[in-house]
């Protein structure tokens, strides 16, 4: 950890506590959206409901835990700041429960569930957007290329999500063959993903 990752990071914590966002770093190598759901696995998440609430996962290399938090730290500026993409995706969740979607446990029409995973999706990509310019903006010690290829990986993942609605047992950014085939800069339509990848994912990640 870096001068400027402390400085960041404090200052970022500190902004959460002011706000009245519950902190939890778990040490664990991963943590679940949902306690009783093992579909949500996950590094870690912010939710506003039923309280603004961060968790994270910190069972692994700093720079793996430092990038998920840069992440989710950026889901509550899109909180706080009531971007127009977070409240279209705030507003279709209140209607799709997606981990009730990917159990099968509630159905929804074909069009509600493409077009809630579709905001999902978007809500994403302006995050991962965001965190590139969190991490140029304060100097971290980040590898911006690195993490873009990555943050690729999982945009394009939401387009297997909604065609095979399952959640991934295997991130999409620990395939090495996944990331290898990323662009170094961000892609410019999320929903634009080939045969080829598409493919991938379904082989490494399903």
């Amino acid at each position: 950890m870096t001068k400027n990752d402390k400085i960041w990071f404090t200052d970022a914590t500190l902004e959460l506590i002011k706000n009245n966002v519950r902190l939890e770093f778990i040490n664990a190598p991963y943590i679940f959206f949902n306690d009783d759901d093992t579909n949500s696995r996950c590094g870690g998440f912010f939710t506003e409901y039923p309280k603004a609430r961060m968790s994270l996962s910190v069972k692994k290399s700093f720079k793996k835990w430092f990038s998920i938090f840069i992440h989710e730290y950026n889901h509550y500026v899109q909180y706080k700041e009531k971007t127009k993409i977070w409240k279209k995706c705030d507003a279709i969740e209140k209607k799709f429960d997606i981990d009730e979607w990917l159990t099968h446990t509630i159905e929804y029409p074909d069009k509600i569930a493409k077009n809630s995973v579709n905001a999902i999706q978007d809500c994403e990509f302006e995050c991962e957007k965001m965190t590139i310019h969190t991490i140029l903006e304060n100097d971290l010690s980040l590898n911006t290329i690195e993490y873009i290829k990555r943050a690729n990986s999982y945009v394009l993942f939401y387009n297997v999500l909604r065609e095979e609605r399952k959640w991934c047992k295997k991130s999409p950014y620990k395939s090495k063959a996944l990331i290898d085939l990323m662009p170094s800069t961000f892609i410019d339509d999320p929903r634009n993903i080939s045969k080829k990848i598409y493919n991938l994912i379904v082989k490494e990640c399903l």
